[in-house]
């Protein structure tokens, strides 16, 4: 199984010509199709930018029922846009647990965006560690990379 990283890795799909034979997921907006499907509600993308994130959601068919929730700025999460974000981390894991809750709880409140949300998927392969702090303020089905692909290979 080939696995991607970011989900934005998955706007790479066109430039792959030919198809991987082997069994592919370049990130977790692979898996849209099914957190659109598993409720009629709008599904919340979490992602480490918004600006990014509602690019990466624009051409797909079902656009107005997917919302973003971005990140950027909040916490230590906006070291996630320096180039040296992995190889010289400005952050931490404290940093972000407090950047996602500060989003998290504007974003369940009343007609907030997990207020309405039939699915919530983690756009970015470091939200996953993050699962129980979503769950707190959420209790629709949550999609992510390593979870899926974990369950894939059980």
């Amino acid at each position: 199984m080939i696995v991607g990283g970011c989900g934005f890795f998955g706007l790479a799909w066109p430039l792959l010509d030919p198809r991987p034979r082997t069994p592919t997921v370049l990130s977790a907006l692979d898996f849209l199709d099914v957190a659109l499907a598993a409720s009629r509600r709008d599904v919340a993308v979490i992602s480490t930018n918004t600006a990014d994130g509602r690019h990466a959601v624009a051409s797909h068919p079902a656009a107005d029922r997917i919302r973003v929730a971005g990140l950027d700025g909040v916490g230590d999460w906006s070291a996630f846009a320096e180039p040296d974000w992995a190889h010289r981390p400005a952050w931490t894991m404290t940093g972000l647990e407090q950047g996602l809750r500060q989003i998290l709880s504007r974003a369940a409140q009343p007609g907030g965006l997990l207020d309405s949300a039939g699915a919530v998927l983690l756009e970015c392969t470091v939200l996953p560690q993050f699962r129980s702090v979503i769950r707190e303020y959420t209790s629709a089905p949550i999609y992510d990379l390593v979870n899926i692909v974990r369950a894939t290979l059980a």
